[in-house]
This record gives structure tokens, C-alpha cells and sequence, in this order.
């Protein structure tokens, strides 16, 4: 009797895992919610997108190319002159971008959507300049010995903070406003 019951609560459990993962109706998601909500007149709108689309490639690539730096406790004293030519290499690809947006601007500054786009381009690739001189600092500090602990350091958290903020935006430019 209670072997059977026992596995009657089982078969009924399993059915209902069952059922809610296949069943194509989810719960607790608003039916009005749309895939995309930002207005789409924005990406529309935009006079320039190709050049922004240029633009954020370009970003999307020296962020790929920013897992090639390899910065270690053991390893930064002995590589540190190449690890900062390869930061300086990236900030320095990252503020032409920069200045490419600031003139992008001036030439549609009539374009608000264009301006808005060329904004949030702007962001990503000051934030990933950011995470780029925050590696610098933390490679300067391997060398003079201050930070050892690599597992612990602050310095870690800024970088990482900044590399999730870029790729959070870089999603959400993609995602909202067909920028690829």
C-alpha cells in the first residue's frame, strides 16, 4: 500500500514537471510583452547606419581581440612591456573610434536617432577603454608587487564590471535596435 502510493505521487510529480516544460504556455509572462521594446523608428530613422554598423563592428572586434590579453600574478613582470603594448594598442584602436563617433555627430546633428545610437556606440567603447587602463593599473601593480593576489584583487572587480557593462550594452544595441 504505501509502495504504491508512493509511487503514485511519483508518477503524478513527474507528470507535472513533464507538462510544464513542454507545454507551450508560460506563466507569469505579460502577453503584451513584444521581443523588442525600443521604438522602432529609431534604427528606421538613422541617416548613417551603416557607419554606425561600421563603427560597432569594429568595437565588437577589439573586444574579442581583449581576450588575448592574458594578465597572471606569475607571468605579468616578465611580459608586462607586451601586455601594455597590447592595452595601448586596443585603447588607442578604441579613441579613433571615438573620434570617428565625435565627427559622426557633428555631421548628423540634425538626426536624433542618429545621435542616440551614436551615444550608446559612444558608451560601449568608452567603457571598454575603461576596463582597458584599469588592466593597465593592475599590470603596473604586479610589477611593483602590490597586488599578488589576483583571485582577490580590487583591481579584478573594476575589470570585470566594465567588460560586463560593454557586452551588456553591445547586447542590448543588437537586441533593441538591429545594430550588427
Amino acid at each position: 500500500m504505501k509502495n504504491t502510493t508512493s509511487r503514485l505521487i511519483s508518477i503524478f510529480i513527474a507528470t507535472i514537471m513533464l507538462l510544464t516544460i513542454t507545454s507551450s504556455t508560460i506563466y507569469g509572462v505579460d502577453k503584451t510583452y513584444k521581443t523588442s521594446s525600443a521604438p522602432p523608428q529609431i534604427s528606421k530613422e538613422l541617416k548613417g547606419k551603416e557607419e554606425l554598423i561600421k563603427y560597432f563592428n569594429e568595437i565588437k572586434r577589439i573586444r574579442n581581440n581583449m581576450n588575448t590579453i592574458s594578465i597572471n600574478a606569475e607571468t605579468a613582470k616578465q611580459k608586462s612591456d607586451t601586455i601594455q603594448k597590447q592595452i595601448t594598442s586596443y585603447s588607442s584602436e578604441l579613441k579613433t573610434i571615438l573620434n570617428l563617433i565625435a565627427r559622426f555627430k557633428v555631421v548628423y546633428k540634425d538626426s536624433s536617432s542618429d545621435l542616440f545610437v551614436a551615444n550608446q556606440i559612444e558608451i560601449v567603447a568608452f567603457i571598454l577603454d575603461s576596463s582597458l587602463q584599469q588592466q593597465a593599473l593592475l599590470v603596473d601593480r604586479l610589477v611593483q608587487g602590490e597586488a599578488t593576489d589576483l583571485f582577490f584583487s580590487e583591481y579584478l572587480v573594476s575589470i570585470y564590471y566594465y567588460l560586463n557593462i560593454a557586452d551588456e550594452m553591445i547586447s542590448y544595441l543588437e537586441r533593441f535596435y538591429g545594430i550588427r
